[in-house]
């Protein structure tokens, strides 16, 4: 295209002046394209299109700016040319696409997409008596491109010429492995003591996809300002992404039912001799007395079978029940179940640097190089060793890494599903900016860690989150200073529980986790549990969502932290021994615990500081035996019997809940839990106290301690919403700790929220 060529398009308007304001904004615009180029390989496919564009555009009044808002929004004296001038926009556009991407190349996957574009503007100035034909003719007979050193110069005074560029590059490759296996699994049958019985089935599959992506958006914009005065300003961004995606599968299915149904009924045989071999042995010998139809029927109510006036009515309901109970066995385990794993991770780091500065004509023949092409750095390198050089009116350089890793394991059966996954964030953005006194000041904006494990079970799901924020609130004269002690810090915790029908076990459960963390009055549970079942439950609400959750606000988290070392034997035990739902013990009135925190610290307190001085480094089963018989003796002497006896292991007394302590030490790793926390922040208390640079190790560890301390489980993380509460009450001056508990749900198709506190 010739774009001399276009001059008969404005013939039409050969009589209008560049002024008048009956002309629209846009003059000319002209696109075309090129045919796409393909250059066939032995197994790919390479590819290639090119786009390109010309435009002119008016500029007479201020409202005319919307058209190029990036340009005028560093050229504010724009506005006061249009008394008697008008400004001629002049933009050439580029654009190229190439991909490439693999076939038949069996395993393995390669892909590359690329994609370029650029736009080149001249802006021209012209008096109002100026034809807006000889405008143009004259501007394209001596048309100016910023990259020329002599054509920037000669721009007249109110002239500006741009420069934008916009770069994106992909690059794809996976590898992808099916493999079938089909056979006797040794293994398994050898763990079922099945040889040659029963035949596992198994596909297995595995993939990796890897992904790297770069960005760029530049722009450069140079504007003359007055005779020895140019003024340039450039925005330059820079992305850079990686990203890797693993997954493997393996679904298993067991055959021959025949062979299957016989080995759960002798499962059942199993269980039959245990459950009958003491009424059996009495009946043979002294007959059943009354005391015994007492365990025939206690039996029965752990079996949940109703109506039971004898063993005869035991046996026959006993008999029934079993007979189902083998039928969803039998349906569980012949039905295909498929494991899967994946792992994702993604690290993303931006470069942005905004930078203006006016320059004299001398400088502009020296430093034009610089300016095209976008090098900020040199530019600013240059500043440092001779202030005298130009003019440098702002600058800000902003690098931002953000880092967001992923795990996950599915199991499925049938129509159930069982997922659970832990995701892990990390964000840190620094910036160093230029003052108007003429030094330089440096700030981290943000260095922010968050971990999220959520869990999914049928229509229902968990989701614990934990973050810890640091910020610095104000810029430092020298990088060195940017020190540990200048962060204001914040930290979160909250939970989310999604019930597809909520049974009063978990409504009384969410409630008492908002009691526990200081929500809900102890003394109000019974109310809010009556009006989340009146204003939720009962109207037949869906997708139900409990959500609870406590923040330290930022900038007073940091008054905490100190506290968490010397509160091992102190505080610690308390909020552990206030944190335990799992202990209500129904048939006892002064067990009665739920929503009374200060219950379970009156019978638990003790045991927890005696745990972690004694035990918290070792949770081997010795150690655990030995908590069984330290609470055995402890609930002996309380007189506690029954207590006694369920802790020790040896009772199968009712609880309400029925977690044993040692329970609740294996499943949440109590010990390492406490121990690691203690550790962590004792470490980022000495990193404060002793002004440890940000990036040293000291801090870092501490920091990245958050995503190794377990509290990503029910038990662990109101614990440590329970220690936040209690420490704050030691404080002279306590801070204002953020606590909420809402619920969302569906109502009618639409959804609501009901705030409880």
């Amino acid at each position: 295209m010739n774009i001399k060529d276009l001059i008969p398009k404005l013939l039409k308007d050969d009589d209008k002046k560049v002024c008048d304001k009956t002309l629209s904004t846009e003059l000319i615009s002209e696109g075309g394209a090129s045919p796409s180029l393909s250059l066939p390989g032995e197994n790919f496919l390479f590819s290639a299109k090119v786009e390109g564009a010309f435009s002119v555009n008016l500029f007479n009044d201020t409202n005319d700016h919307s058209v190029e808002s990036k340009i005028f929004e560093h050229w504010p004296e724009a506005k006061s040319l249009y008394t008697n001038q008008a400004l001629l926009g002049y933009s050439l556009e580029g654009r190229v696409k190439a991909n490439a991407s693999a076939e038949n190349l069996g395993k393995f996957e390669l892909g590359i997409n690329a994609e370029q574009s650029f736009k080149a503007k001249s802006f021209r100035i012209h008096d109002c008596d100026t034809t807006v034909k000889d405008a143009f003719t004259g501007d394209v007979t001596s048309f100016k491109f910023i990259f020329k050193k002599d054509d920037v110069t000669s721009l007249k005074v109110n002239e500006a010429m741009a420069f934008e560029a916009a770069g994106k590059l992909s690059l794809n490759a996976g590898i992808k492995v099916t493999d079938v296996y089909s056979g006797t699994a040794s293994m398994v049958s050898g763990l079922l003591n099945l040889s040659g019985q029963v035949d596992l089935k198994l596909d297995a599959s595995a993939s990796v996809d890897f992904k790297i992506e770069i960005e760029d958006d530049f722009s450069v914009v140079i504007i003359r300002q007055a005779e020895d005065k140019f003024k340039v300003c450039i925005n330059k961004i820079i992305k850079r992404t990686k990203e890797l995606k693993a997954k493997a599968g393996i679904e298993a299915a067991l055959g021959d039912n025949d062979k299957l149904k016989d080995l759960v009924n002798k499962f059942f045989e199993g269980v039959d001799e245990e459950l009958f071999k003491y009424i059996n042995e009495k009946i043979d010998t002294t007959g059943l007395k009354e005391e015994d139809l007492e365990k025939v029927l206690k039996a029965a109510s752990l079996l949940k079978l109703t109506d039971i006036s004898s063993v005869d009515d035991f046996r026959e309901q006993y008999e029934q029940k079993k007979e189902k109970v083998k039928e969803k066995l039998l349906e569980v385990i012949t039905n295909k179940v498929a494991v899967g794993i994946s792992y994702e991770y993604s690290n993303i780091k931006t470069n942005e640097s905004v930078f203006s500065g006016v320059f004299s004509k001398n400088a502009m023949n020296q430093f034009h190089g610089d300016i095209v092409k976008l090098k900020v750095g040199d530019l600013i390198d240059a500043y440092q060793k001779d202030p005298s050089s130009y003019n440098l009116t702002s600058y800000l350089q902003r690098k931002t890494t953000e880092i967001t890793s992923s795990f996950g394991l599915n199991v499925a059966f049938g129509n159930f599903k069982l997922t659970s996954s832990i995701q892990r964030e990390f964000k840190e953005v620094t910036e160093k900016k230029f003052l108007t006194d003429g030094g330089f000041a440096f700030k981290v904006d943000a260095y922010n860690r968050k971990s999220t494990r959520s869990y999914k079970h049928g229509k229902n799901s968990d989701v614990y989150i934990l973050n810890m924020d640091a910020s610095m609130p104000v810029f430092v004269a020298k990088e060195e200073d940017l020190t540990v002690e200048k962060f204001d810090f914040a930290f979160g915790l909250s939970f989310d529980m999604k019930e597809n029908k909520t049974s009063d076990k978990e409504l009384r459960d969410i409630v008492d986790w908002a009691v526990t963390w200081d929500i809900v009055p102890q003394e109000k549970s019974a109310e809010v549990i009556n009006k989340i079942k009146t204003e939720v439950l009962n109207k037949g609400a869906s997708e139900v969502t409990y959500h609870c959750f406590l923040k330290v606000p930022q900038g007073e988290f940091e008054e905490l932290i100190p506290y968490f070392k010397p509160s091992l034997q102190t505080l610690i035990p308390g909020a552990l021994a206030a944190s335990m739902l799992q202990v209500d013990y129904a048939d006892i009135p002064d067990f009665r615990v739920r929503n009374n925190i200060e219950l379970r610290r009156k019978h638990y307190t003790a045991f927890w500081a005696n745990y972690l001085n004694s035990y918290a480094l070792n949770q081997a089963d010795v150690m655990l035996s030995l908590v069984k018989k330290d609470l055995s003796e402890y609930f002996d002497t309380q007189n506690f019997p029954e207590l006694s006896l369920y802790e020790s292991g040896l009772g199968n007394y009712e609880a309400y809940n029925t977690s044993r302590t040692t329970e609740i030490l294996n499943f949440n790793d109590v010990g390492i839990m406490v121990n690691r926390l203690t550790g962590f922040y004792d470490d980022l208390s000495k990193a404060i106290n002793t002004r440890v640079h940000y990036e040293k190790k000291i801090f870092t560890k501490s920091i990245k301690g958050i995503d190794k301390t377990k509290f990503l489980k029910d038990f662990n993380l109101r614990f440590m919403g329970r220690l936040i509460l209690d420490m704050n009450q030691q404080l002279a001056d306590p801070i204002e700790i953020e606590k909420g508990f809402n619920i969302t749900y569906k109502e009618g198709g639409k959804e609501k929220t009901l705030v409880i506190a």
